[in-house]
């Protein structure tokens, strides 16, 4: 399944999206900062970034920046994964606004 990078500020919240993600059968790795997690992007990938947007230690726009620069840094030679395997470079990923739950 996927590794994700959950980060927000609200502690119960990020509790409750780690609970859920986790017993889906993912990899869950939790922030409580922005700038926490921009320090763990920059030795670590992931599948999925879910980001609060407003925190008052790295805002979520700071942390897509990160991984942003972390994908464009990887581009071209692959992603490596936790097992030691590489995969190819993906192209770039849409940060829009409005998602939709099914």
């Amino acid at each position: 399944m996927a590794r994700i990078l959950i980060i927000d500020d609200s502690l119960p919240l990020l509790d409750v999206m780690e609970q859920i993600l986790n017993e889906a059968g993912h990899h869950t790795v939790a922030c409580e900062s922005g700038r926490q997690a921009i320090l763990l992007l920059e030795t670590e990938t992931f599948d999925l970034i879910i980001t609060d947007v407003y925190m008052p230690e790295g805002d979520g726009f700071d942390v897509m920046d990160a991984a942003k620069r972390r994908e464009k840094a990887d581009s071209g030679r692959g992603n490596q994964r936790n097992d030691g395997e590489t995969e190819p470079a993906t192209g770039g990923r849409a940060l829009g606004g409005g998602g939709a739950a099914r």
